[in-house]
């Protein structure tokens, strides 16, 4: 058995060694770092120290390439490539991610008749065709799971810590990632493979992120499959099924947010809804009735792709006798008189012979309409509506849309992808908009302080329906509260770092007594 080289004297062609505390020859180095070595983390040339990442990232382009030659050799080319191509069609992802995917599935997964995995296997055969660094970085990966990560704080550009979701005994540890440590938002959640290396983890091949409010309903989903399974397979855990079905977890991500998505679309009563009625008197009398109303704001009269410039346009807010309406809006959406806010009910539009009036659910143009009539009365005769389910449209947009990506992937491959949101709204940003960054920042902080300070006393239905300083207070509430202010930091620092604003909770953390989430 070999033993670690002894110190070298400084000279050319020598790297300094902090595990031999002298100098060692780059090929001794590479031969035993790590293995015969104990190499700290500092170490620069050790590929599995925080020091050392450049070096890992080499390290692991040449071992996906020889776990892609070993799985084929054991599997056969067609089987690998057509995993590869199955994660990339139903989680839409690039080749290149399907094809890692399809990595960890061929290494670690899938089984041959004697219950082998090719790990198993390249193990039984001294890892052969691996150099040192690559049977370190294999003896981890070996070790490797699926499971679902909350960042919890980013610690530097390339760390962050984060805790394993699907084991609350586990401690926290640290992710070593620097795109990811880049972009990182506190509370995230990720599901993928994770890697345990000697002094940090790594999320392989790919991560999917799953959104806060889908969480319990993914999780709950989840479990239920694995109930089901455990009737046939009782020793079956909970890591191993979500690595035997890594595929079908990641596409419930997407399914539960279009199924989300629906819903809330059709309990939204949103229709365009539009009611037309011609003139039985002059149309100055109309406008005289409009300018004696609370209820009606006067706005501009632009000219309409279908229809010329009106005589005189009207916002239809909830005041006035309209203030009628909010008995019947979701609390969410009533108006709120303290902060001097007042919601829409509608608009109006004038012209020379006829009234247009439009509103963007049914109870609020059943209402307007019942209003109109009262209002004008005779000076006005309904002649045509329009009702419009925008809920249905909006489906159909996005299977039309579904249909036309998945077309320009037939024709120009899975790199090339319609504009991004981002790159649509800077092509069709207008120059000169009347409110600035600077307003736009003023009116994000009170609207943000006039929320929280709202909030806090709140009675909230997640929590039983006690207030955020009452639960802060009850130990069986308290988890709850910390889970619910985890998602309001999540979201509050994506949009910070969508807008480019510097908004905190730190204040109301404080209040709540809850400095862990700092």
């Amino acid at each position: 058995m070999s033993t670690p080289s002894q110190p070298a004297i400084g000279g050319k062609n020598l790297r300094p060694c902090p595990a031999l505390n002298g100098f060692i020859k780059p090929a001794d180095c590479g031969a035993q770092r790590g293995s015969k070595l104990k190499c700290p983390s500092e170490c620069p040339f050790f590929p599995f120290g925080l020091a050392g990442f450049d070096l890992w990232l080499k390290t692991d382009r040449a071992w996906v390439e020889k776990v892609g030659v070993r799985a084929m050799r054991v599997l056969g080319d067609r089987v690998l490539a057509q995993a590869a191509a199955t994660f990339r069609d139903t989680l839409r992802v690039h080749y290149e991610v399907g094809y890692l995917l399809a990595i960890y599935d061929a290494l670690l997964v899938r089984r041959d008749a004697q219950e082998k995995t090719v790990a198993d296997l390249w193990a039984a055969d001294g890892w052969r065709d691996l150099n040192n660094d690559e049977r370190i970085m294999m003896e981890s990966r070996r070790q490797s799971f699926v499971t679902v990560i909350e960042i919890q704080k980013v610690l530097d550009e390339q760390t962050m810590q984060c805790v394993d979701l699907l084991d609350p005994t586990a401690q926290p540890f640290v992710v070593l990632d620097r795109t990811m440590a880049r972009r990182a938002i506190r509370f995230s959640r990720l599901l993928g493979w994770l890697s345990p290396f000697p002094q940090y983890f790594r999320l392989g091949s790919a991560a999917f992120f799953i959104q806060n409010h889908l969480w319990a309903a993914w999780l709950a989903e989840v479990n239920g499959w694995l109930a089901e399974d455990r009737k046939t397979r009782p020793e079956l855990s909970l890591r191993q099924f979500l690595g035997e079905n890594l595929i079908d977890a990641a596409a419930l991500i997407g399914d539960l947010s279009d199924l989300m998505r629906q819903q809330i679309l059709q309990s939204l009563d949103l229709f365009h809804c539009a009611a037309t009625y011609s003139l039985t008197g002059k149309p100055e009398e109309i406008q005289a009735v409009l300018q004696s109303k609370p209820d009606f704001e006067p706005g501009e009269t632009t000219s309409d792709s279908k229809l010329e410039k009106p005589l005189a346009f009207y916002h239809w807010l909830r005041r006035g006798e309209s203030a009628e309406v909010e008995k019947t809006m979701p609390g969410v959406f009533q108006s709120d008189p303290k902060n001097d806010r007042v919601g829409v009910l509608g608009s109006v539009r004038l012209y020379p012979n006829r009234l247009i009036i439009e509103a963007f659910s049914k109870k609020k143009y059943a209402f307007a309409r019942q209003q109109a009539e009262k209002y004008f009365g005779s000076s006005i005769r309904f002649e045509k509506e329009s009702v419009l389910d925008l809920a249905k449209l909006e489906r159909e947009r996005e299977q039309a849309q579904a249909v036309f990506e998945e077309a320009a992937r037939g024709v120009f491959g899975p790199e090339k992808h319609v504009a991004s949101n981002a790159e649509e709204a800077a092509a069709t940003n207008q120059a000169g908009d009347e409110i600035t960054p600077d307003m736009k920042g003023r009116i994000g902080e009170q609207t943000h302080r006039e929320f929280y300070a709202k909030f806090l006393d709140d009675s909230i239905p997640s929590l039983d329906g006690q207030t955020p300083r009452a639960a802060a207070k009850d130990a069986a509430l308290r988890p709850r509260l910390v889970g619910l202010m985890k998602d309001h930091i999540n979201s509050l620092e994506y949009n910070n770092r969508r807008d480019g604003t510097r908004l905190s909770l730190d204040e109301v953390l404080d209040e709540l007594g809850l400095p862990e989430l700092k």
